[in-house]
């Protein structure tokens, strides 16, 4: 049985009622992921009320066969990125495009410099391809921004000290 008024097709929780031989369209839900103006491949969207899907090779998605009317949410992710915007959501009512932009996840490097167990400030260390930072009254320094991924020659330098060892190369991953 089915309670609610059959004139206007309302149930009584508000769900609507579709007439016999009613038939819903499909649609596409396509997209693109980039990096800086790249396409970005093996990107995953999540969908909500929807199948998940993948970029291509060309940052493309494609998600096939949605019912016209569903109500979605898609959402990409890949380990050590962040996208913006976060997520996109609608009602399906014919073709959707929803694109993406990606950035690497960024981190802070930070350390540590004594001489004779003392803090040493006033020392500069200069990280290829990534910026300098410069120690505080505690011997102390943070390289902000640094980038997923990112491998550099961290090296110290203030006038009239030498440094053992005169660089390091640190990763962050």
């Amino acid at each position: 049985k089915c309670f609610g008024d059959r004139d206007t097709g309302a149930f009584g929780d508000g769900a609507e009622i579709l007439p016999i031989g009613t038939m819903l369209a499909s649609y596409h839900i396509k997209g693109s992921v980039t990096m800086s103006g790249a396409p970005l491949s093996g990107v995953t969207i999540t969908g909500t009320g929807i199948p998940n899907g993948a970029t291509d090779s060309l940052g493309a998605f494609d998600i096939a066969n949605v019912l016209e009317q569903t109500n979605y949410t898609i959402t990409p992710s890949l380990a050590h990125y962040h996208f913006e915007p976060t997520s996109a959501s609608g009602t399906l009512t014919g073709p959707a495009t929803h694109n993406f932009t990606a950035a690497l996840d960024e981190f802070s490097v930070g350390g540590t410099i004594v001489v004779n167990g003392e803090p040493l400030s006033g020392v500069t260390l200069n990280c290829t391809g990534s910026g300098s930072a410069t120690t505080d009254a505690n011997g102390q320094f943070v390289l902000s921004n640094v980038s997923y991924g990112t491998s550099c020659t961290l090296t110290p330098t203030k006038e009239y000290y030498s440094f053992e060892p005169a660089s390091q190369v640190i990763a962050v991953s």
